[in-house]
C-alpha cells in the first residue's frame, strides 16, 4: 500500500513539475515576443527619423547652394500630396 502512495505522489510531483516548466516556457516566450516587438518598433522609429534627417539636410544643402527664398518657393510650387 505504501508503494502505491509513493507512486501517486511521484506522479503528482511529475505533473506539477511539467506544469511549472510549461509556465516557464510560456514566460520565456512572452519575453522573446516582447523583445522582438520592441526591436521592430525601434527599427520603425529609426527608419522614420533617418528619413526626416535626410530630408532636413537635403533642404539645408539646397539652401546653401541657392538662397532660402528660392528653395521655399520651389517647395510651395510642389504638388501637396502628403502635406
Amino acid at each position: 500500500m505504501r508503494e502505491s502512495n509513493d507512486h501517486v505522489n511521484r506522479t503528482g510531483l511529475t505533473r506539477a513539475c511539467s506544469r511549472s516548466c510549461d509556465g516557464g516556457a510560456a514566460a520565456q516566450a512572452v519575453r522573446a515576443i516582447g523583445a522582438v516587438g520592441g526591436a521592430l518598433i525601434n527599427l520603425v522609429f529609426i527608419d522614420h527619423f533617418q528619413d526626416m534627417a535626410r530630408g532636413h539636410f537635403t533642404v539645408r544643402r539646397l539652401e546653401r547652394k541657392y538662397d532660402g527664398v528660392t528653395v521655399k518657393a520651389a517647395y510651395v510650387a510642389l504638388p501637396s500630396w502628403g502635406r
